[in-house]
C-alpha cells in the first residue's frame, strides 16, 4: 500500500517485494481524488451502523437495569426469568474463567468485587452476561502453581527496583540531554 500511495500516474514504478523470492509489479492507471460521499451512496451502511449503535445502547441500558434490580435485592433468578432467560450457577472459577462459558474478562470483572457483587460484562458478540458473586473460596497454598509464585516474586522485585531508581533519580535531580541521547541512539540521521 505504501508503494501504491507513493506512486505517480504515468511514471515508471518499482517492483514491490512480497516475500523472500517474490515480487509484484503494478501500473497506476487512474487516480480518483478523495471526496465526500453522497448520502445515497452510504445510506445502507449508515442505517446498518445506526441500528447497531442503537441496539448496543439499548442492550447496555437493559444490562444496567438488570444489575440495578439485583443490587436492590431481587434474586438474580427472578431477574433472569423476567427477560426470558435462565440464570445458570457456575462452577468455581479462576481469574482466567472456566475455560468455556465464562471468559477471562467476565472472570476478571467478577474478581473485582466481593461476595454479593453484581455487574454486567459485554461479550465480543455484543451480548451481555449479568452475574452475581455468590461465594468466594480462597485458593489453597498448594493450589498456587510455583510458576505463579516466581512470576509474582519477580514482579514485586521489579516494582521495588523501579521505585528505588525513580526515588534516586528524583533525589539526585537527574536530567536527560535529549540531543545527546538521540545522537547515541542514531535517531538524528
Amino acid at each position: 500500500l505504501t508503494a501504491i500511495n507513493n506512486a505517480e500516474q504515468d511514471a515508471l514504478l518499482p517492483a514491490v517485494t512480497i516475500g523472500a523470492n517474490a515480487m509484484a509489479w503494478f501500473d497506476l492507471n487512474e487516480v480518483t481524488p478523495a471526496r465526500d460521499l453522497a448520502l445515497e451512496e452510504v445510506r445502507d451502511e449508515l442505517e446498518t451502523a445506526w441500528m447497531q449503535d442503537q441496539t448496543a445502547q439499548a442492550l447496555t441500558e437493559k444490562a444496567n437495569e438488570l444489575v440495578a434490580k439485583v443490587d436492590q435485592g431481587t434474586p438474580i433468578f427472578d431477574v433472569a426469568s423476567e427477560v426470558g432467560q435462565i440464570a445458570q450457577p457456575s462452577l468455581p472459577l479462576t481469574r482466567r474463567g472456566d475455560g468455556s462459558f465464562i471468559t477471562a474478562n467476565v472472570a476478571s470483572a467478577a474478581f473485582s468485587g466481593g461476595e454479593g457483587y453484581t455487574d454486567a460484562v459485554r461479550l465480543s458478540d455484543g451480548t451481555y452476561i449479568v452475574f452475581q458473586v455468590t461465594g468466594i473460596t480462597a485458593a489453597e497454598q498448594s493450589d498456587i502453581e510455583q510458576d505463579n509464585l516466581i512470576a509474582l516474586s519477580d514482579s514485586v522485585a521489579d516494582d521495588l527496583y523501579q521505585q528505588f531508581i525513580t526515588a534516586r533519580r528524583d533525589d539526585l535531580g537527574v536530567s536527560i540531554n535529549q540531543g545527546t541521547l538521540n545522537q547515541i541512539l542514531s535517531l538524528d540521521q
